[in-house]
């Protein structure tokens, strides 16, 4: 999709362009690079229930990539991408209170959310 059409699918709600359109921003393709505008899309996704972007924004916490690395962050969004179903970032949430990451260690919800994601693969 070009950016024109991915602005215009973002402002009708679109959550699978409002995603690309950051990566293009992320990339620099087809518009000026700006890592900042590509996060500030994937927080808007995330603030409105987008699992992708909310995943996204805590991969990169997470790893500190671009942004200084917080734990918190990290698991403020997974908690996000949990609560929209998403698998990798529920797994990466399970991980996190398993070892104890930006919150306190609780195994048996870490067990909990590793159950859930097995039960959604199921489905």
């Amino acid at each position: 999709m070009d950016i024109e059409t991915l602005r215009k699918e973002v402002t009708q709600g679109n959550m699978q362009a409002l995603f690309s359109l950051a990566q293009k921003y992320w990339q620099g393709e087809g518009v000026k690079k700006s890592k900042k505008k590509a996060l500030e899309l994937w927080n808007e996704g995330a603030l409105k229930g987008d699992g992708v972007c909310a995943f996204h924004l805590g991969t990169l916490y997470e790893k500190g990539l671009i942004v200084k690395k917080d734990y918190n962050q990290a698991r403020y969004y997974y908690l996000i991408a949990y609560r929209n179903h998403h698998k990798e970032g529920t797994l990466r949430l399970a991980y996190f209170y398993e070892h104890g990451l930006g919150l306190y260690k609780d195994i048996e919800k870490a067990k909990e959310l590793y159950c859930e994601v097995e039960e959604w693969s199921e489905k």
